[in-house]
């Protein structure tokens, strides 16, 4: 009987872990504006410079400008958002695939909390050494570096910044699933455990 229940809690726990939902990003005022080569200001007027760019019908330069503003800020959802949406209109797919990758990291993980951000600094620098081989775009490859080297800048300005562990391969899905699958995993051999006890 534990030993069934124990198979159910695993599984159960997976799909909750893997469907998150998003929630938008909320910086606090005392939160950092620069961060090593990064600088938030900059990267507000990078998009105003954009979304002018747009509004006159200049696509190009509007994709530049929100390419770079995201750049300069990597938790910019608004740099992020223009960049898609230029990049829908100009039917550019490699430039929809960085700036959705890009979105969905800002809005599931919270820039306020540096614990989190070590954690899923970890799973990026992972996805980006297999990312190259697993053909990933250009542009998203770009843009999860910028991000991984944001977060690096933060964590080590904290004294926080670890390396990732050698033995840690996560494999592309993030942070959610893996502690999920870590989770399930223990109680699982918990369980497992005690019945062979008994």
């Amino acid at each position: 009987m534990l030993r069934i229940l124990g198979i159910a809690l695993a599984t159960a726990m997976l799909p909750a872990c893997e469907l998150l939902p998003p929630r938008p990003i909320t910086i606090a005022e005392t939160e950092p504006v620069v961060a090593g080569p990064f600088d938030r200001d900059q990267a507000e007027a990078l998009v105003v410079e954009a979304a002018a760019a747009a509004a006159r019908g200049d696509d190009a330069a509007a994709l530049a400008g929100y390419r770079a503003a995201g750049l300069a800020w990597p938790e910019s959802e608004a740099a992020w958002q223009g960049l898609l949406d230029t990049a829908d209109r100009l039917e550019d797919e490699d430039e929809q695939a960085g700036a959705d990758f890009m979105l969905g990291r800002v809005r599931l993980y919270d820039g306020a909390d540096l614990v989190v951000q070590r954690e899923v600094n970890r799973a990026l620098r992972l996805y980006l050494a297999d990312a190259a081989a697993a053909g990933t775009p250009a542009p998203t490859r770009q843009y999860a570096q910028a991000l991984s080297d944001y977060y690096t800048a933060r964590l080590e300005a904290s004294g926080l910044y670890e390396p990732p562990p050698e033995f840690l391969n996560v494999e592309n899905r993030e942070l959610p699933a893996a502690i999920g699958t870590g989770l399930a995993v223990g109680i699982y051999a918990a369980v497992i455990g005690v019945s062979t006890t008994n």
